[in-house]
């Protein structure tokens, strides 16, 4: 019944697209998520929230720096991870 298949996983163009894409919604998930949470807490109402922070000392621009980057080195490797997984 399905003759047709939709994408051949043995193009490098579609593997990479697929990539992209998936690396695309992992990303844009992560900041919807951790951004909506860092406005709230640390943006709009910090003094509500702050004698229940557990480290009382600010975080430096380095550590927010820091925690960016190997969020973004996780997505990729979650991307890399459902790539493969797609292309099995």
């Amino acid at each position: 019944m399905l003759d047709t298949i939709l994408w051949d996983f043995t193009e490098p163009f579609i593997v990479g697209m697929l990539f992209i894409g998936m690396f695309s919604m992992v990303v844009i998930r992560y900041f919807m998520l951790a951004g909506g949470f860092y406005m709230y807490f640390y943006l709009w109402s910090p003094k509500k929230w702050q004698s229940r922070k557990i480290n009382q000392k600010p975080h430096s621009n380095k550590q927010f720096r820091f925690e960016l980057k190997y969020s973004i080195i996780t997505s990729l490797l979650f991307a890399l991870i459902g790539t493969l997984t797609a292309v099995a």
